[in-house]
């Protein structure tokens, strides 16, 4: 706001340009200020005064929504000259209050350290699209901002996790759904048009905007909100070098969803929907005693062509009516393009792949075993462990072409022998089989998007099953009647010299996992010594102050079956068995150690800050755990 010294102006003008000018300015001054009051007389205030409101010093501290670069004052200016007094002195005041607040503002990120200058008020935004729990307040999602008159200083200097302290439920009900966004120019999409995607079927909340084509493609799909890169492909690596897994891309947000079963999402060719492999077989008596071959790839990277040659060259019929190597023409009465028809007509089948890839298993294996041929397969150097027990014939373990040949003929004129390949249809499926392919019964695109919610939200993710999962032990901080934590791991203090323990006291009585500023405290030995703890979700924050004159041990008895701690630096520790990771990280350098029963044992001398997160072990990923 400014002020016109009416007299001072009005004795300037009429001292040296006479009576007369000085009327003719005015007549001028009045016609403004009318158009002033016509264009800006109806202006409504409420929005301004609204967000002058919600940031009101005076006010209580509490949840606010508020996106910062929305805060942008009108041009006061111009404004005040068409208002009332008392206008006026309410924009001054609010100016004035709002200048103040600006200058009193501290931003601050939950994942990093606040810098806490002493008269500055503390904002806390959310960035992120669900809610976040802190503090005892709630942050809402996508730009919230929580306003403290003063810095909760226990809350600041226990400010652990990005997650929610009570994480959204596996189910994914009532939360955001994950929006993949498919780009096939090799390059991750632009997410930030929300219209193009459209629900997809899924039990976790999901919208996609893209085909689900993956044939001869490879898109990179992106997830909204986040940095992630997902490399999508059905075809093999040969072909699309960029598919081969990286086993350290998940370290820089890259994961994989394409044959290889060491992708995240893995997208094999097989789905029980589209084969049913084990239907009856070919009649031996009326098929044709020799081999088919169907390809239209003459230029192969696994060279089958020459095998394919080299078996021609044999005695055994192998018949082509395919583009490729192209020798007869289809059976009477078949149409070409039935490909399972075709093959229910002969007696094998050579299911040669045109690359050779660990787990690049296509159509032409399965294919031919929901026709009830017998495939020959040339391929995957791993299909083994992709088979149910004597299933195929694999043209590795022969030695030359001749000696492939010779054992097809072999079984062409026996028909108990042929007959024997094809006992497991007879049978129940094996379980191995049928637990590494039950996640197929679930749409890739669904699985992906299971996948972004357990990384998003902080859960486990099956990688066999391909479900989302609750970690091998529950992210709860809960106390005893006492006061003491009891999970996930016991707590008791020790006397360091006589090793019994010590009296503790708590304001409250109760058992609970729900810890708050009623239940956090514990005093020890007789209020020498105090305790505070701070749960996040899978982070415990111990804060221990107080006279340590006599020494005291901090005894911890955690999930962790072993006692084999290990030191990562000076302040920083892992206790580790084939599940689960405890992992210390210390504010100042104490004696720790691990008790013959797999217990945690830290000497405390002096205040300290202790935080321990405890997570599954990543048996996935290579080298991660």
């Amino acid at each position: 706001p400014f002020r016109i010294h009416k007299g001072r102006y009005r004795r300037r003008i009429k001292g040296k340009y006479g009576e007369s000018v000085f009327h003719s300015v005015i007549s001028v001054l009045a016609c403004i200020c009318a158009l002033f009051v016509i264009i800006y007389g109806t202006i409504n205030f409420t929005p301004y005064e609204n967000i002058i409101d919600s940031f009101n010093p005076a006010l209580d501290t509490s949840v606010r929504r508020a996106v910062m670069e929305d805060l942008k004052l009108p041009k006061l200016k111009k404004i005040f000259k068409a208002k009332t007094n008392e206008q006026r002195e309410d924009i001054k005041r609010s100016r004035a209050e709002f200048k103040h607040l600006i200058g009193k503002l501290q931003p601050c990120r939950l994942d990093r350290d606040c810098d806490r200058k002493k008269g500055h008020r503390l904002l806390i935004r959310n960035v992120i699209p669900e809610n976040r729990h802190w503090c005892g307040k709630t942050i809402q999602g996508n730009g919230g901002v929580l306003i403290f008159d003063e810095y909760p200083e226990a809350c600041l200097r226990n400010a652990s996790y990005l997650f929610s302290s009570r994480p959204p439920s596996i189910s994914g009900k009532d939360m955001p759904p994950i929006e993949l966004y498919w780009d096939y120019s090799g390059a991750a999409s632009d997410s930030s048009e929300e219209s193009k995607t459209v629900p997809f079927e899924c039990p976790i909340p999901c919208r996609t905007n893209g085909n689900g084509n993956l044939w001869n493609v490879m898109p990179i799909i992106s997830v909204k909100d986040t940095p992630w890169e997902i490399v999508a492909t059905m075809e093999g690596e040969q072909y699309f070098p960029e598919a081969k897994i990286d086993g350290e891309a998940y370290q820089h947000d890259r994961f994989y969803a394409t044959t290889s079963f060491r992708s995240e999402v893995p997208m094999p060719y097989f789905s029980w929907a589209e084969y049913k492999i084990n239907d009856v077989s070919v009649d031996y008596d009326t098929a044709i005693k020799g081999a088919l071959f169907l390809a239209n790839n003459c230029a192969s990277l696994s060279d089958r062509e020459s095998l394919v040659e080299a078996l021609m060259q044999t005695k055994l019929r192998v018949d082509s009516p395919s583009g490729c190597m192209h020798n007869v023409e289809p059976p009477t009465g078949i149409d070409q393009s039935n490909t399972t028809q075709i093959q229910r007509q002969y007696l094998f089948y050579l299911a040669f792949e045109n690359q050779r890839a660990d787990d690049y298993i296509t159509e032409k294996l399965w294919g031919s075993l929901r026709a009830g041929t017998l495939p020959v397969y040339f391929g995957a150097p791993n299909i083994r462990k992709h088979l149910p027990q004597k299933s195929a014939i694999f043209a590795d373990d022969f030695k030359s072409p001749q000696d492939l040949a010779d054992y097809l003929i072999r079984l062409s004129k026996s028909k108990d022998l042929y007959n024997s390949y094809h006992k497991w249809r007879e049978e129940k499926l094996e379980e191995t089989f049928v637990k590494k392919y039950e996640f197929t019964k679930t749409h890739s695109t669904c699985r992906i998007c299971k996948f972004s919610y357990a990384l998003r939200h902080g859960f486990a993710f099956d990688y066999i099953s391909q479900e989302i999962r609750g970690p091998h032990v529950p992210h709860l901080t809960c106390r005893n009647k006492i006061g003491l934590v009891s999970h996930p791991f016991k707590e008791y203090w020790l006397s360091l010299s006589s090793g019994r323990p010590l009296k503790v006291e708590s304001s409250m009585h109760d058992k609970t996992c729900s810890i708050d500023e009623t239940n956090r405290a514990l005093k020890i030995d007789h209020n020498m010594v105090t305790r505070s703890i701070y749960d996040q979700d899978g982070v415990t924050d111990f804060d221990i102050d107080g006279n340590f004159q006599k020494g005291y041990m901090l005894k911890l008895e955690t999930p962790i079956s072993g006692s084999n701690l290990t030191q990562i630096d000076s302040n920083q520790y892992w206790l580790q068995d084939s599940t689960s990771r405890l992992t210390i990280l210390l504010s100042e350098r104490i004696d720790t150690s691990v008790s013959e029963d797999g217990a945690l044992e830290l000497v405390i001398h002096l205040p300290l800050r202790l935080r321990i997160i405890l997570e599954d072990v990543d048996h996935f990923h290579e080298g991660a755990w």
